[in-house]
């Protein structure tokens, strides 16, 4: 419906074919919330957006992760998605299960799956998923490798080029975590400088 209303003559088929052709992933990113990404974006992006989206997901259920040993767990999700090549949400929680019998189940097959780079298969539902779509590691459903080195500074870029002009709150905000002003800071004089009403400080890209 946001690409509808913004590109004219777009058609659902277009966004349809995009997704089985592995152009378009759909897959947990900022804010910890599903979208649908350009797959290019996603291997270049996904590790920037990581770690803030890690962070968040340990705060929320920090009360019900304690005594879990967190990087072990998501090892132990990493090598079950590298022995299959999907899994359901259903399925997942049974194999974590088998592995850490006395953790609650749910929270820590949502920390695996918001901490491990993986993507929704899709499985002819409306806009190509339904609600119980398997998910998948996304190197090998991509094809590509992504980027290891979070590039912070890209995706500030990105994020300034569809909403700027924009304080670092507001980027902050809009990736869910994450202290972004050194970024900011970094990018110097890329950047125009304004202010609001109320004396904040915006940037955007200065061709924008």
């Amino acid at each position: 419906i946001g690409l509808w209303s913004r590109l004219a003559g777009f058609e659902a088929a277009e966004l349809e074919d995009a997704i089985e052709e592995r152009k378009v992933v759909r897959a947990t990113a900022m804010r910890g919330t599903v979208h649908l990404l350009p797959a290019r974006d996603y291997t270049r992006l996904q590790s920037a957006i990581a770690d803030a989206l890690e962070g968040d997901m340990a705060r929320y259920l920090a009360t019900r992760l304690e005594g879990v040993d967190v990087s072990s767990l998501v090892e132990d999700g990493r090598g079950l998605f590298a022995t299959e090549d999907s899994m359901s949400a259903a399925a997942l929680r049974d194999e974590l299960a088998k592995l850490h019998p006395e953790a609650d189940v749910r929270a820590i097959a949502a920390v695996v799956r918001t901490s491990l780079p993986l993507v929704r298969v899709p499985d002819g539902g409306r806009w190509g998923f339904t609600p119980k779509a398997p998910f998948t590691d996304a190197e090998r459903w991509i094809g590509k490798p992504l980027r290891k080195r979070p590039d912070r500074a890209e995706l500030v870029r990105r994020y300034l080029a569809a909403f700027g002009p924009a304080s670092v709150r507001d980027a902050e905000a809009w990736l869910g975590g994450g202290e972004l002003a050194p970024v900011f800071e970094k990018l110097g004089s890329e950047l125009a400088r304004f202010q609001d009403e109320g004396r904040r400080e915006l940037y955007d890209l200065k061709d924008a």
